[in-house]
């Protein structure tokens, strides 16, 4: 999984102190990072929030990203494994944000780097 980050105003160092937590109750439509499958070779995978079964623990019906090389950006996968479902607890960090041409804004993959950094703490 490629991270498209630009240089200038977007770049990683200008993102400081962009590290929002989980919320505890992750709304419909939000964008999230959340830990890869075990057999994934992939530090994360990026998701969008489709439903939550309400009932505890809480567990998420989500729709994965893929980045496209041809689109230069970030697209909703179609067809099989398109979606899935996963708990709260696997989701690394939620508000994930894209710029107008689909590459992953700066402070979004600093706050999934923090995330990471945290996980292994």
């Amino acid at each position: 999984m490629a991270v498209d980050v630009r240089s200038g105003r977007n770049s990683i160092g200008s993102a400081k102190n962009h590290h929002v937590s989980v919320p505890a109750h992750v709304p419909n439509g939000m964008d999230v990072a959340v830990t890869p499958s075990a057999n994934s070779l992939e530090k994360f995978w990026v998701a969008n929030i489709v439903s939550v079964k309400t009932e505890q623990p809480l567990v998420y019906n989500i729709r994965y990203y893929n980045y496209s090389k041809s689109k230069k950006g970030w697209v909703l996968m179609k067809g099989e494994g398109a979606y899935g479902w996963v708990p709260h607890s696997a989701i690394l960090a939620a508000g994930i944000e894209f710029n107008a041409n689909k590459s992953m804004k700066a402070a979004s993959v600093q706050h999934i780097t923090i995330a990471l950094q945290q996980q292994k703490a």
